[in-house]
């Protein structure tokens, strides 16, 4: 068998992928952040333009970076968002996050009220589908790549909610009834949180080994002792102890003969 496993990072996704039960406020905040930074990369696209009609060099990636920089103080202040009037809630007012705060994916059936606020903000989001748009973006192009190549497969599982899609070739999956070239695919979204948790685990899981193993590492060399000493075997530290006795002894004999 053959596994082979492959690790993409955030930044190289096609489109972003977030947790089905990531706040609201958190998708919001995140539509927010990348129109400013699309609004950014306008005006110094702009910028550019009128240095090269003024007949001046566009501006290096450097001096872009500093550019950005001071373009983004136009949108973000240093106040964390706690005035209602900062520069954060130009696009969308503090109210609208606030009655948004704490929903997630889903909204009990018992607080739920069509005419709130806050149902008619998550009911926006849900109709652009934020929530699972890159996750399903990673599946349409994993399937598009297998249909492409001509690799048939006969299941599919989509876990929405838990990120994970999985794809084997053959339906079947006892071994007796399959050929041996067969494929199956795992593909898993963990986001930060996820691969810091996987991480402590391990980290649990290896320190346990290590004192198992030297547990068993004791008793082991007890037993090794003790059936050496019965048979009178000699290794590396009674034959190191008989011999560095002896070369003592002798050097108390030499220091008496001179004395």
């Amino acid at each position: 068998d053959v596994k082979l496993s492959i690790n993409v990072i955030d930044s190289e996704l096609i489109s972003p992928i977030y947790h089905y039960q990531v706040a609201t406020s958190t998708l919001i905040k995140e539509v927010i952040s990348n129109h400013v930074h699309e609004l950014v990369d306008k005006e110094i696209k702009s910028l550019n333009m009128s240095l090269l009609d003024a007949g001046k060099e566009e501006l290096n990636p450097s001096e872009a970076i500093f550019e950005k920089f001071r373009l983004l103080d136009n949108y973000f202040s240093s106040d964390d968002g706690k005035d209602e009037d900062s520069k954060c809630y130009q696009f969308l007012a503090k109210k609208f996050l606030d009655a948004i705060e704490g929903v997630g994916a889903e909204i009990e059936t018992d607080n739920y009220d069509p005419l709130a606020l806050r149902e008619s903000i998550k009911k926006v989001i849900d109709s652009e589908n934020i929530r699972n748009r890159g996750f399903n973006t990673a599946n349409n192009k994993l399937t598009s790549i297998l249909d492409t190549s001509k690799m048939g497969y006969q299941y599919i599982e989509n876990y929405k909610n838990a990120r994970e899609c999985v794809i084997r070739e053959y339906e079947d999956q006892a071994e007796s009834r399959l050929p041996d070239e067969r494929y199956a695919i795992r593909m898993v979204y963990l986001d930060h949180e996820q691969i810091e948790a996987a991480r402590k685990a391990y980290n649990l899981q290896l320190k346990e080994l290590e004192s198992n193993v030297d547990e068993i590492y004791q008793i082991c060399y007890k037993l090794y002792l003790r059936d050496r000493d019965q048979k009178g075997n000699e290794d590396w530290e009674t034959l190191s102890r008989k011999y560095l006795s002896k070369l003592a002894d002798s050097k108390e004999g030499d220091d008496e003969d001179e004395e």
